[in-house]
């Protein structure tokens, strides 16, 4: 599998990004996230990211593809999509369809 880039999806506006998680009747969590140069992973929940400032640049392990995600994109992570991060922070909404408080409730947090 590979995650779905949609690229200028919507105006890049956390009102907006918040507006179309809640039209999904998923949830909504805003999130600052470092900068990363990680190996290949997956993340073990289904999820969609609204990319509102800086811009996002994973490898796609399925295709091979370098994707550059800047505010506009929204991205579908939909089952186990192996990616691999290289990338100097940005911030996202995230909706995930599972309550975050809860999928996130036994993460160890990070200093």
């Amino acid at each position: 599998m590979s995650m779905i880039v949609h690229l200028n999806a919507f105006s890049g506006t956390e009102p907006d990004a918040l507006a179309e998680i809640s039209a999904m009747g998923w949830y909504p969590f805003a999130s600052d996230v470092a900068p990363e140069h990680n190996e290949p992973h997956f993340h073990p929940f289904d999820s969609i990211v609204f990319i509102v400032d800086g811009e996002l640049r994973f490898h796609d392990v399925a295709t091979g593809e370098l994707r550059i995600c800047p505010p506009g994109t929204r991205i579908d992570d939909i089952g186990e999509n192996l990616h691999r991060e290289d990338h100097d922070g940005y911030r996202a909404i995230v909706g995930f369809a599972e309550d975050p408080a809860v999928l996130f409730a036994g993460a160890p947090k990070k200093e």
